[in-house]
């Protein structure tokens, strides 16, 4: 068993708040920023072909999603 162990402490509202913003970052840094991007590229190239579709922000997430999701597929040696 180990002597070091390091426990996470969330004490009073400081400690909420600073789980609450860890979360937000990840959240943004990991899925809604991605999400964007796919968006963005998906948008400029598909406006030479059909100039009055758009993909908005929960499409492009998806779109991350199945990206991510693929290439982890790819990846892992055990599927």
């Amino acid at each position: 068993m180990k002597k070091n162990i390091n426990v996470i402490q969330i004490k009073g509202i400081k400690g909420i708040l600073y789980i609450a913003f860890i979360g937000c970052c990840l959240a943004a840094g990991f899925v809604w920023f991605p999400g964007w991007t796919c968006m963005k590229i998906w948008n400029i190239a598909a406006n030479n072909y059909y100039p009055n579709i758009h993909m908005n922000i929960y499409q492009g997430i998806m779109l991350w999603a199945i990206i991510a999701l693929s290439l982890y597929a790819l990846n892992n040696k055990h599927l």
